[in-house]
C-alpha cells in the first residue's frame, strides 16, 4: 500500500474500525502529503461514509488524532458530498464526536 491509495468501503455495512485492523493502514494513509484533486477518490483517505459505525470508544483511536480522522474524513469540502463523511449509527459525523 502506498500513501497516495484511495480504499472505498462506502455502503459496505461496517459497524467498526479496529485498531488492530486498520493502524497500520491509517498511518501510511496519514502520511499523504500531497494535493487532493480528486474528492470523490482522495489520495490517503479511507471512505467509511454510509456505513452504520458503532461510535464507541473503539474508535478514539481515530476521533483524538488529527491525522487519523484526516484519513476518514477530509471535512465538509472534500468531498462535496455530505452522506460520504463516516457517521454513527444515530447520525452523528464522526468529526463532530468529542
Amino acid at each position: 500500500m502506498k500513501p497516495f491509495s484511495f480504499i472505498d468501503f462506502l455502503d459496505s455495512g461496517i459497524e467498526t474500525i479496529e485498531k488492530e485492523a486498520f493502524y497500520d493502514v491509517f498511518q501510511i494513509l496519514a502520511s499523504y502529503d500531497g494535493e487532493v484533486q480528486d474528492p470523490y477518490n482522495p489520495p490517503g483517505h479511507i471512505s467509511f461514509g454510509r456505513n452504520p459505525l458503532r461510535c464507541d470508544c473503539s474508535i478514539k483511536w481515530i476521533v483524538e488524532d488529527p491525522d487519523m480522522l484526516k484519513v476518514i474524513d477530509f471535512g465538509p469540502q472534500n468531498p462535496p458530498q455530505d452522506d460520504s463523511r463516516p457517521k454513527c449509527k444515530d447520525g452523528t459525523l464522526v468529526a463532530d464526536l468529542d
